[in-house]
């Protein structure tokens, strides 16, 4: 079922009246989550905001951060949406958390240094929902502002897929490049795992030619936000494989439990029973890898953190939060234990 948020709420009533099953590769937000309200439905998508928030959480939770300013790119319906399922995880975890909205495509450098100060003001960690680039451009005025001082942490969820190899997301190969890489060192990176371009690249290539009629090198365009946008005329394929990924999943399980429920003599038309036989496994996804789907029915995200552990070639190192950086001198490391 292709649906937002919005439209998986609202189908996924009716289909309770029917005692439906529903497997939606793209609505990720807390309220179709709770299985009091949705006891039929499953969702798939490979960026859960639900989960990457309460991977958040936990990291201020380890470190004894109560107060935390958010600052969000107001033109990107991904961030904002981001935002709110973040603001929810705060209130839970009792946290004090601040949040900015404002326009990182018209902003005007007075007007993010307003923002910037109000946040100093606040707290001294600042969760960045953005893209890269404008990670990029926040950072360096907050260098002229006295703000990437050892007092201050930025933690930086991939939200968008950026590119991780090499982890030297700072480098624009501008008269910028030094003061970006220092400014850096204050990042906390917070990285999901998503599907590697080469993974679908066949289908999506397959699936483009069925679309158009021909082997055109041009996709329909697709974003990292939880809509599509239509339209032909771009050869970049990040997003486009991302969301297939998240419908090839919605396949797998639901032939999965199919067969599982035929095989011991059951309907498959029972819309809960079926869905329980969706939970509290794992799926093999190919050259991917696998999948976890939890008891509760929420897909387990694979993420980890990453520091700035080469301060010469400024790249990130990634591991798990409890063992990272244990090869690596203090000097080398944020001390994520004194900021406050």
């Amino acid at each position: 079922m292709k649906a937002s948020n919005e439209g998986a709420a609202i189908l996924s009533y009716m289909a309770l009246a029917w005692n439906l099953p529903v497997i939606i590769p793209r609505g990720n937000d807390e309220n179709i989550r709770n299985l009091s309200y949705f006891p039929n439905i499953v969702a798939l998508h490979p960026l859960d905001k639900v989960e990457v928030s309460r991977f958040l959480m936990t990291i201020c939770k380890k470190y004894g951060w109560k107060r935390v300013s958010l600052l969000v790119d107001s033109d990107l319906t991904v961030m904002s949406t981001t935002a709110t399922v973040v603001q929810l995880f705060c209130g839970k975890y009792e946290m004090t958390c601040l949040q900015h909205n404002w326009s990182c495509f018209r902003c005007p450098s007075t007007n993010l240094d307003v923002a910037l100060t109000e946040a100093k003001n606040n707290a001294r960690v600042y969760l960045l929902l953005m893209s890269i680039g404008d990670v990029r451009s926040l950072l360096l005025r907050a260098t002229t502002l006295g703000m990437t001082q050892p007092e201050y942490l930025y933690i930086v969820p991939d939200i968008e897929g950026f590119e991780h190899t090499g982890l030297d997301v700072w480098r624009r190969n501008d008269s910028n490049d030094d003061m970006a890489r220092e400014a850096f060192r204050r990042v906390m990176l917070v990285l999901i795992k998503t599907p590697s371009h080469d993974s679908f690249q066949q289908m999506l290539h397959r699936l483009n030619e069925l679309m158009f009629g021909n082997k055109t090198s041009s996709y329909v365009t697709a974003t990292y936000n939880d809509e599509e946008i239509e339209g032909s005329d771009t050869t970049e394929t990040s997003a486009q494989q991302y969301i297939l990924n998240g419908y090839y999943n919605c396949f797998l399980v639901y032939l999965t439990a199919v067969n599982d429920t035929l095989t011991h003599g059951g309907d498959i038309r029972d819309g809960q029973t079926f869905i329980k036989k969706i939970f509290n496994r794992t799926y093999l996804v190919g050259d991917e890898g696998e999948f976890k789907i939890t008891a509760e029915g929420n897909r387990v995200v694979d993420m980890a953190v990453a520091d700035m552990v080469d301060e010469v070639l400024g790249q990130f190192q990634v591991g798990p939060m409890e063992t990272m950086f244990s090869g690596h001198s203090k000097e080398n490391k944020l001390d994520y234990e004194c900021i406050m």
